[in-house]
């Protein structure tokens, strides 16, 4: 049968992650609502009528500014 690694959780940690993460987002787009611990939404505003390709580099770049600072994968979506 299969088996399983259990690991206890290590709630601060995922707290100061979650911090840095959220605080590089706020860095471009600065009204942030954040509904969990790695979960917010915003709306930039200038992204207001951009195109998709715009939206598309922004998130891009937004992701990209996340793992230089952090160090964490993140996914971005419009």
């Amino acid at each position: 049968g299969a088996s399983a690694v259990v690991l206890p959780p290590r709630g601060a940690v995922y707290s100061v992650a979650s911090r840095r993460a959220l605080d590089a987002v706020r860095a471009v787009v600065p009204v942030l609502e954040q509904l969990s611990f790695d979960e917010a939404f915003g709306e930039p505003e200038e992204l207001a009528g951009a195109t998709v390709d715009a939206a598309g580099e922004f998130a891009e770049e937004l992701r990209s500014r996340i793992r230089s600072e952090v160090g964490l994968a993140a996914s971005v979506g419009l």
